[in-house]
């Protein structure tokens, strides 16, 4: 009797499974779709430093400022402050570091704004390194700093200067570009 009981238990709890299997979800098909493009950008170096990530593309809000500020040539606006950064220096082979800023520049050598509509006129820019020594572009080295193994941070500041005088309202953007120098 004992099997028959034991028989019929396990017919029993066979056809739950049986049945829930039937209950269950039919199985979803997995579907793919196109979701993008990731682009790698670097450079392998034989520099004594790496430039951060952060410093090779960055951005210096210059902010507002009014037309009347600049008004006189001469005339310049606040001091913004930004850093190019290199990590991973070594000074097995070089101590000193300096940057070469290249750009379009006006008659008095300040970088020129990017001339399109609505552009402010008779403005440009000026940069300065960590010595206070403005930045002549186009292939002159700033001051040389000396650095450390390690994690460096270069510091430079930027202003509006009025080059004529007569500043009038509009975007003030513009471009430069840096190499690393190092002695």
């Amino acid at each position: 009797m004992n099997k028959k009981i034991l028989l019929s238990s396990l017919a029993i709890l066979a056809s739950f499974g049986v049945a829930s299997a039937a209950f269950a979800a039919d199985p979803v098909t997995p579907l793919t779709v196109i979701g993008g493009t990731v682009n790698f950008q670097g450079e392998i170096t034989a520099g004594a430093c790496a430039v951060d990530k952060d410093s090779v593309d960055q951005t210096v809000q210059m902010g507002q400022v009014k037309a009347v500020t600049l008004k006189d040539a001469g005339a310049v606006s606040s001091s913004h402050h930004f850093n190019i950064k290199l990590d991973d220096c070594s000074t097995d082979t070089y101590n000193n570091v300096a940057m070469s800023f290249s750009g379009a520049t006006d008659g008095n050598g300040s970088l020129a704004l990017t001339d399109a509509a609505g552009s402010a006129k008779n403005v440009g820019i000026d940069i300065y390194d960590g010595a206070h020594k403005k930045v002549t572009f186009g292939g002159t080295s700033t001051t040389p700093v000396e650095f450390h193994d390690g994690t460096n941070v270069i510091p430079f500041s930027a202003n509006y200067v009025s080059t004529n005088g007569g500043a009038t309202a509009g975007t003030a953007n513009a471009t430069t570009t840096f190499n690393v120098v190092y002695s």
